[in-house]
């Protein structure tokens, strides 16, 4: 029997969940959205609650069925999530929903890692970084086709940077999509792309890049998220910054920027992911 996949990724004001046709093209079946929860119990039993009423098949057990969930977190191990957007600590999300759902096997992985799977096509080739801007700054490293064994659990959004009259700060504190936010007093949503908001947006997410690309030294990045989504308004002077600091090596020269409809980016890689951990792929 063919393998039947749902996916949720949770993010940190909904939660969607995906249920694709098929496990090649990744075409919609069925999806439902909800906000979510600021309790983990609460989360899960919601999540579970939506699987019964919406995906009646994955609510009894089957050896072919898995339920995938991508959420950030600084580490999951043996489906117990720490520090996600919840707060959670070793919070056992996976044991808690199989329980509620007659056993069916429940993964879960950063949803960072997840949507670089989903980011890159299936055959790609060579380095591809994928970067995902919202309340925080995640990054996964996709290596012709595969995600990274050595920096697997890359927290790129942490990195340290030193501004100029301004002292020390996370990349994310700089350029996320809350920084955006608190910097400006404006969410991303109300900003036109001409604004020079953009532009000095551009600036502040070039900061990281510079000091993370001659490193993991890729051939593509795709941007998604919240401010992935406007990737137009600020892609071009991000490429220029880019271009402008690495004249004189060649780290950049052939570099590909990109980005992703965010949608259902997650909820593909997820798929994948959970494809890529069976043997009858």
């Amino acid at each position: 029997m063919t393998k039947q996949i749902l996916t949720i990724d949770i993010g940190g004001t909904k939660i969607r969940i995906v249920q694709f046709r098929d496990n090649k093209n990744f075409e919609v079946k069925h999806e439902t959205e909800f906000p979510t929860p600021a309790d983990p119990y609460i989360l899960t039993s919601e999540l579970a609650d939506t699987i019964r009423q919406q995906f009646p098949d994955f609510a009894k057990f089957s050896k072919d069925n898995i339920v995938t969930i991508a959420t950030r977190s600084r580490k999951i191990v043996d489906g117990k999530v720490t520090g996600s957007l919840l707060g959670m600590t070793d919070f056992p999300i996976a044991k808690l929903l199989s329980k509620q759902i007659d056993r069916t096997k429940v993964l879960v992985e950063n949803d960072s890692k997840m949507g670089a799977l989903g980011a890159f096509p299936t055959n790609f080739t060579g380095r591809g970084l994928y970067v995902t801007i919202g309340t925080g700054i995640g990054c996964g490293l996709i290596i012709n086709g595969q995600l990274s064994h050595d920096l697997f659990d890359m927290e790129a959004g942490k990195m340290i940077l030193r501004l100029p009259d301004e002292g020390f700060a996370t990349w994310e504190g700089i350029a996320s999509g809350t920084a955006l936010s608190a910097k400006h007093g404006v969410i991303s949503d109300d900003i036109l792309a001409d604004d020079p908001i953009w532009r000095k947006y551009a600036d502040d997410l070039s900061l990281g890049l510079y000091a993370l690309l001659p490193v993991v030294r890729v051939n593509k990045i795709v941007f998604g998220g919240k401010i992935g989504d406007y990737f137009e308004k600020f892609g071009k002077r991000l490429a220029h910054n880019l271009r402008a600091v690495s004249k004189n090596d060649s780290w950049f020269d052939d570099v590909e920027l990109s980005s992703t409809d965010s949608r259902y980016v997650v909820n593909r890689g997820a798929a994948i992911f959970t494809l890529n951990q069976s043997d009858d792929k």
